[in-house]
């Protein structure tokens, strides 16, 4: 009897044992397969979300750069403007006209662009076209300004600058300003400068309505942070112990980043 107790003790211990082993054996590869899969659909999905924001970006940008353009080879606009810089007594009432349709053009192509505003500096400062509740700074001239040497040197290129000091108002934020040159007909020198600018305020906003659906942060060329919704402890995280999805927008140089925590994979 005792010896019948003691083989099914063994058989008993040898049946646990092999159910033990076979579930390791058969778990921890599924379970590494799992966590596996779990890391690229997660990379896989984050990489399409914060693609998809910078098209959206992108696109923001673009209309306002296509905006400009639009503005800035218009004969109806450049011509005036070129002959009220370049003749004495030109006929101001042209001017005034050609004024006044560059301001409608502007307000209707920007309509629907919230947190955009606009403003146009000719040779001599600021020209009677704006769409800005802030307070204009009558002394300022293009010459003045950092960014007006590029421009002396390509002037046919819009260009984006990130945390512009906008000298041209008397007292306003920082902000992203896209600035492109209205050039004189016969010269291509720049005459007149057509400016919008978006606060930073009004770039989260604008963020914030396209809902990403993942924890991101956005970053200029420099690393200023413009848009973040982590967790503040992910701010300062390496990315050593996170999963890691970045991509960089060649037209803005605008850079999107996201992390996954490690710990919510199996290890």
């Amino acid at each position: 009897m005792a010896g019948k107790t003691h083989f099914f003790n063994y058989l008993y211990r040898r049946t646990v044992a092999y159910i033990v082993c076979s579930v390791i054996v058969i778990t921890v590869p599924l379970l590494i397969m799992l966590s596996a899969y779990s890391r690229n659909e997660i990379m896989k999905y984050n990489n399409e979300a914060i693609g998809l924001i910078n098209d959206q970006l992108d696109s923001f940008f673009r209309s306002i750069e296509n905006t400009q353009n639009i503005i800035t080879t218009d004969k109806s606009v450049v011509l005036p403007l070129t002959l009220y810089y370049a003749v004495p007594n030109y006929d101001i009432s042209a001017a005034t006209n050609a004024f006044r349709s560059m301001s409608t053009t502007l307000k209707n192509m920007t309509m629907f662009q919230d947190g955009l505003q606009f403003c146009v500096v000719g040779q001599k400062g600021h020209l009677p076209v704006n769409s800005t509740k802030e307070d204009i700074n009558d002394n300022f001239v293009p010459r003045d300004a950092a960014w007006y040497e590029i421009f002396e040197r390509n002037p046919e290129k819009s260009r984006i600058f990130f945390n512009n000091e906008r000298d041209y108002y008397l007292s306003a934020e920082k902000a992203i300003s896209i600035i492109k040159p209205i050039p004189d007909i016969q010269t291509r020198k720049p005459i007149a400068y057509v400016i919008m600018d978006i606060t930073y305020p009004d770039f989260r906003d604008m963020v914030e309505r396209i809902h990403p659906s993942i924890p991101i942060r956005i970053q200029d060329p420099s690393g200023q942070i413009l848009f973040s919704n982590m967790d503040p402890s992910s701010q300062t995280s390496s990315r050593d112990n996170k999963l890691f999805s970045r991509q960089v927008s060649t037209f803005t140089g605008i850079a999107i980043e996201s992390y996954v925590p490690e710990q919510l994979f199996i290890k």
